[in-house]
């Protein structure tokens, strides 16, 4: 896991954090947007998913924070 960009903004009088971060994983087919990567204990929404030069050995997971 490791964290690309950190940006903190205001919106609606509130102060949101948003924290997008790369997720490495070995492949693992049925992987979907709408699941949620946790880690110890922070959740991660994934945005989008890479399967590197299509081999079906690991998977990219750019994700955003849930905070």
């Amino acid at each position: 896991m490791s964290p690309v960009s950190g940006r903190e903004f205001i919106a609606f009088k509130q102060i949101n954090a948003e924290i997008s971060t790369k997720v490495n994983i070995r492949y693992l087919a049925g992987v979907t947007t709408e699941m949620r990567v946790l880690f110890k204990d922070r959740t991660f929404e994934i945005n989008s998913i890479i399967n590197p030069e299509e081999k079906n050995v690991s998977l990219l997971l750019m994700c955003k924070e849930v905070v």
